[in-house]
């Protein structure tokens, strides 16, 4: 552990009520954004966002954390600290590479000289044993703004680094000021210290009034996907305020050093979801973290999703799966099978102590309008802290958050993947659609899992159910 955490600051985030115990999150306080994972050395690396003083926004390190399983996580000392003698006040996100064996972050500088909206740096940190102890480069930063020469670039954001043909590429994220136009630009690097502008990677064709930020750029099956979170915002001045986001991916072509998006699509349905970052393992697989704007009562703030694995389908579009090393956290199985949900509920679960659970369910849609589990005690079948699934609107809604289905089910039949953490619930749907958030019931109400179907019948063929372990108590 971190000799920055103090005891009062670990104790109020341990004791809150609403702290998941599987998803992973900072040891206390706040944590937005994941960045730079990597695997070195047998192990995975982790960094993201935070700020280690209170559970608010704001005085930006990089936290870190390694794990050989991607399920059991430990907490290692930060890795960025803002360097305030040379104007940097915040350590925004960015990217982590292996330049001839040496493990370097590029990363976005903000200082109250260089701000966010105008003037902002690209800086380099570099680690020579085992990823503990990072140092920034002496003569940063290796890039600035001047590298655009006329172009004037705002919102100059969150370097993507990536190896082609033994030169190094990043992408950052930036609009231009005049007129205003959200893109992705495109830089070249021998050395990862001397940068070239290249040019506009990809633009925003339509909504000019959005930013982009957070990009990533993989491939999947030979097919090059670019993925942006996306913000609307007012200008008043210099000051920014948001007024909604969401994260979106499509599948183009890349040529001549130029991106082609195709249709744009949404990467997960729910509000609390942002920043997502993803990378490539030792086996081929593409993994990707979110980042959830939740909060508790005391002493936490923001957590991660469950590592997802990435493919892509026939149609272009995204698949979504947790990473089965998670299945080590199962205990209690539970199985069932042709449950008929008609006129009344049905419960299979409840209890006041176990707040951690995983649910396979496979639910034959016969006649009902409405079907759905309601998570905790309640009466109202329109209650927020409901997933529920309109059949005659195809609307499948998480609480307040939703998404429409609009590919037919095959045999008429819902697939559902659903994991419950305290108050963290991610769905998914089909294994194409993901929603995930948070769900906060009333104090002291009992977690329950209750399955009901209004004006109708629907029969639940199949029914997995697990309770799920911490991972902070191994």
């Amino acid at each position: 552990m971190d000799f920055i955490y103090n005891i009062d600051d670990l104790e109020r985030a341990k004791s809150c009520p609403l702290r998941p115990q599987y998803h992973f999150l900072a040891p206390a306080n706040w944590m937005n954004d994941p960045n730079a994972p990597i695997f070195y050395k047998g192990e995975y690396h982790l960094f993201y966002q935070h700020n280690p003083d209170e559970p608010i926004w704001g005085n930006l390190h990089w936290g870190h954390a390694k794990s050989n399983d991607l399920v059991y996580w430990e907490h290692l000392p930060i890795a960025l600290t803002p360097t305030k003698e040379k104007g940097e006040h915040n350590c925004y996100s960015g990217n982590a590479i292996i330049q001839n064996g040496v493990p370097t972050i590029i990363y976005t500088s903000i200082g109250p000289e260089k701000t966010q909206h105008k003037g902002s740096e690209q800086w380099l940190a570099t680690s020579t044993k085992d990823m503990i102890i990072w140092k920034k480069y002496v003569k940063n930063p290796i890039m600035t703004s001047a590298l655009h020469h006329n172009l004037d670039i705002r919102e100059w954001r969150d370097p993507y680094i990536w190896k082609e043909d033994n030169i190094w590429y990043a992408i950052l994220a930036g609009c231009i000021y005049k007129p205003r136009q959200p893109v992705i630009l495109l830089y070249q690097s021998i050395d990862l210290i001397h940068w070239t502008y290249l040019s506009i990677f990809a633009q925003e064709e339509i909504n000019k009034r959005i930013t982009w930020e957070c990009p990533n750029f993989f491939q999947i099956n030979g097919k090059h996907i670019l993925l942006i979170s996306t913000f609307k915002k007012h200008f008043y001045t210099d000051e920014v305020f948001s007024i909604g986001h969401q994260v979106l991916y499509t599948v183009g072509s890349y040529e001549n050093k130029k991106f082609n998006p195709s249709e744009w699509n949404i990467i997960d349905y729910g509000q609390k979801f942002y920043a997502p970052v993803v990378m490539k393992d030792p086996n081929g697989r593409v993994l990707m973290w979110g980042w959830l704007s939740a909060k508790g009562t005391s002493g936490w703030s923001g957590c991660l999703t469950l590592p997802r694995m990435l493919t892509l389908g026939m149609d272009d579009k995204l698949r979504y799966m947790v990473v089965p090393e998670l299945q080590k956290l199962r205990m209690n199985h539970k199985k069932y099978k042709n449950i008929n949900i008609e006129g009344k509920s049905i419960n299979i679960f409840r209890e006041s102590e176990i707040r951690c659970i995983e649910i396979i369910a496979e639910v034959k849609l016969g006649d009902a309008e409405l079907f759905g589990i309601t998570l905790f005690e309640s009466k109202d079948l329109s209650n927020k802290n409901n997933i529920t699934y309109n059949l005659i609107t195809r609307e499948f809604w998480l609480g307040n958050d939703k998404c429409i289905l609009k590919e037919d089910l095959l045999n008429n039949v819902l697939k559902l993947h659903i994991f419950i953490d305290v108050s963290i619930v991610e769905v998914f749907i089909n294994d194409r659609e993901v929603i995930s958030g948070q769900l906060i019931p009333k104090e002291n109400v009992p977690l329950q899992i209750e399955f009901f179907a209004h004006n109708g019948k629907v029969i639940i063929q199949k029914l997995d159910f697990w309770i799920l372990v911490s991972i902070w108590n191994k």
